[in-house]
């Protein structure tokens, strides 16, 4: 091959990889399902606020853990049946579910109500907590490969005596780490998980916040999010973790929330991050860049939406 090839070639991928990037815009629709078993099925829309009425859209024998990803067709969806992890897919306009792959569970894990991470590159799926069989408190990564169909679950020897709260962790699809916030009553933690070898290194950081997640946009940067219940407002910071620092750069007036009915936050994986706050009678949408740190939008439901909006999706 010669260098004009060369050139060439390496021109294609640089573009590839730059649509790959950016091709995602402002999200325009956000998926929730809501109610007791969180079978109720809302297409929100961001612009104006407006929700769909609610589809009963409920899978036997299975649970539902969360959504892995959206489009304008359908979610794809992590659930857990006996022993077994499954992935499914379901389309928003038949409201039907089709199962594509069903791996052995790992070990069933104590988890704060969060996203789960995922992979699309690789179909791989991530979450983070503490087993459920009583003999370890230890934090614990369940990495469930739908692309090989098999699992596995990584202690971190961690124990979760000194915590706040249980860890929660985001999957940055620039690096393809797993990074893990948790809190302890004199700093935070953040983990490293490097989800390719399954080796870890921890920053820790002087400072608390209230209720603190860890994500990242599509270029590598942390963040941490304080989810404040009681009203205050929502903060976003940047994380330095070479300095062991974090910073304020953006602050959201919120309307508070309920964790009993309201998840407060959801990505689309890359750039934007839509928070939530209010009530079902009036949920507020705030659409952020986070790359500019800049509020984008907001739009407000005045509907009743269902009780229990805890899983989330946008594009």
């Amino acid at each position: 091959m010669n260098i004009t090839s060369k050139k060439s070639v390496i021109t294609i991928l640089l573009i590839g990889l730059v649509c790959l990037l950016v091709i995602r815009g402002q999200p325009t629709t956000l998926y929730s399902l809501s109610g007791v078993s969180q079978n109720e099925f809302v297409t929100v829309d961001l612009g104006s606020g407006s929700a769909t009425s609610p589809k009963n859209c409920y899978l036997f024998n299975v649970f539902l853990l969360g959504m892995l990803s959206a489009q304008s067709e359908g979610v794809t969806y992590i659930t857990m049946g006996y022993e077994t992890i499954g992935q499914y897919q379901y389309n928003v306009d038949t409201n039907k579910y089709v199962s594509t792959v069903n791996i052995s569970a790992p070990t069933q894990l104590e988890m704060l109500p969060q996203p789960y991470g995922y992979d699309p590159v690789n179909n791989r799926a991530f979450g983070v907590g503490i087993p459920q069989n009583g003999f370890s408190s230890t934090v614990t990564v369940n990495v469930y490969d739908f692309g090989s169909e098999q699992s596995s679950s990584t202690s971190l020897g961690f124990s979760d005596y000194s915590w706040d709260t249980l860890p929660n962790g985001y999957y940055d699809q620039y690096s393809g780490n797993y990074y893990i916030f948790q809190q302890y009553y004199s700093g935070i933690n953040l983990i490293t998980f490097n989800t390719d070898t399954l080796q870890f290194n921890t920053t820790t950081f002087d400072g608390k916040l209230d209720t603190g997640y860890v994500l990242t946009n599509l270029q590598g940067q942390l963040f941490f999010l304080d989810m404040p219940s009681s009203g205050s407002d929502y903060v976003l910071y940047t994380v330095d973790i070479g300095s062991q620092s974090f910073k304020q750069v953006l602050s959201v007036t919120s309307e508070g929330y309920s964790e009993d009915s309201l998840f407060p936050w959801v990505t689309d994986n890359g750039n934007y991050l839509v928070l939530l706050s209010g009530s079902n009678d009036a949920v507020l949408f705030t659409t952020i860049d986070l790359t500019s740190y800049q509020i984008l939008s907001t739009s407000q439901n005045t509907a009743s939406l269902p009780s229990q909006v805890k899983y989330l999706s946008i594009f």
